[in-house]
């Protein structure tokens, strides 16, 4: 591997397969530990602390693995991007997960950050068997085998130290940017809270047809009809950032026989999360799970203001007061037809969307600077990090 050859030159660090520093640890059989999860901006984290975690527990937890603090996590189909991470917890983590227990000769956070650098990410990647449509899954041998350098154990943690107080400010700062985007986010909802006002009609009058995606999976393909899952409605649009999935050309048809959607038909996520909606913005687009295709009767609703509507307090707090479930979230398609939609008249919905175009497209260009200064601050995080364990940036007191 190449970065390895580069330090042995530079730095002189010893390299060794990443199993003669960790042992894998196997432990199960506590069910009563709190479930923890790893995500890819936060690391092992409990996931009672997420709310964005829609993967279920298992039925019996006895079998999932137990960690302990130090102990350094992989989610085996998530490695290659970063999944992994050293944990300051005690708990289970599913046992299709790798839990690495470090020993007394290393520092487990310089190999968090080591890990997570831009040229270990790439030989993760280089050493996983793609799973489409987008996922890849490293084998234990090849984690195990995985050359990595070992500094001396003082330098292991001055570097550590290091990153830890300088991704920490890093972080702090593109915080603060995330703040701001959610607040214009907010004033945004306090507008439409505003506009979208008028008598309440039940959404069965307002709705010509309602078209519930919530039935079994679709086969995903690496290509063909663009196919749209919950995750991909967020904050009032489709976010088109997220790694795309398809379905196959040959089965579309009889996939979407329930109804097709057209240019403005708006969706609402129906659990896992509920309450965000979108409208369709393609000519050919399939949709999955979780979703219901609202196609309004447009000589009465807007189908724009329809969008605009359900982002409001009023129709977010219905649906919620409406829905079911104690993991999840979650409405039934008959309770949905059944709550009250305040509907103005044309008119009156036409201004309103007016209105709220011009303070969005505001909103947009705001929210587009302050996230080119989040993508700037995490690529100097990234570089940072590389840099440092790689032996590059010499960090003062470590060598």
């Amino acid at each position: 591997m190449s970065v390895v050859t580069s330090l042995l030159d530079r730095t002189g660090w010893e390299v060794t397969p990443f199993g003669r520093l960790t042992r894998r640890s196997k432990e199960a059989g506590r069910p009563d530990f709190a479930p923890l999860s790893v995500f890819l901006d936060a690391g092992v984290v409990p996931r009672s602390d997420r709310e964005d975690n829609h993967n279920r527990l298992g039925a019996d937890l006895s079998n999932y693995l137990v960690v302990r603090p130090d102990d350094i996590v992989f989610n085996k189909l998530r490695t290659w991007q970063g999944g992994l991470g050293v944990s300051k917890h005690t708990g289970i983590v599913s046992p299709a997960y790798f839990v690495c227990r470090p020993n007394e000769a290393i520092d487990a956070r310089y190999y968090h950050y080591l890990l997570r650098s831009s040229v270990y990410l790439a030989e993760l990647t280089r050493l996983s068997k793609f799973m489409p449509p987008s996922q890849f899954d490293i084998g234990w041998e090849d984690l195990r085998d995985l050359p990595v350098p070992q500094p001396p154990l003082a330098e292991q943690r001055a570097i550590a130290d290091y990153l830890d107080a300088e991704t920490a400010r890093i972080d702090a700062l593109i915080a603060k940017k995330q703040q701001l985007i959610h607040l214009l986010e907010e004033r945004i909802v306090a507008l439409i809270d505003e506009t979208c006002v008028g008598r309440d009609i039940t959404l069965r009058r307002a709705i010509e047809r309602f078209v519930d995606y919530r039935g079994a999976t679709p086969d995903k393909t690496s290509d063909g009809v663009p196919l749209l899952t919950a995750t991909h409605i967020k904050s009032g649009s489709i976010d088109h950032s997220l790694e795309p999935v398809f379905l196959h050309h040959e089965t579309y048809e009889s996939w979407m026989r329930r109804g097709f959607p057209r240019r403005g038909d708006v969706l609402l996520t129906m659990e896992a999360p509920l309450g965000e909606v979108a409208q369709i913005d393609s000519e050919q687009v399939a949709l999955a799970q979780r979703l219901m295709l609202l196609k309004p009767l447009r000589e009465l609703c807007e189908p724009d203001y329809l969008a605009y509507a359900f982002r409001s307090t009023v129709m977010q707090e219905r649906l919620r007061s409406h829905a079911t479930g104690s993991t999840a979230l979650g409405i039934k398609a008959d309770r949905l037809k059944g709550l009250p939609l305040p509907l103005p008249g044309l008119t009156q919905q036409s201004e309103a969307v007016g209105v709220l175009r011009r303070a969005e497209e505001v909103k947009s260009s705001s929210v587009a600077c302050l996230q080119d200064q989040v993508d700037l601050l995490a690529e100097r995080r990234q570089a940072l990090i590389t840099a440092t364990v790689t032996g590059e940036f010499l960090v003062p007191g470590a060598a």
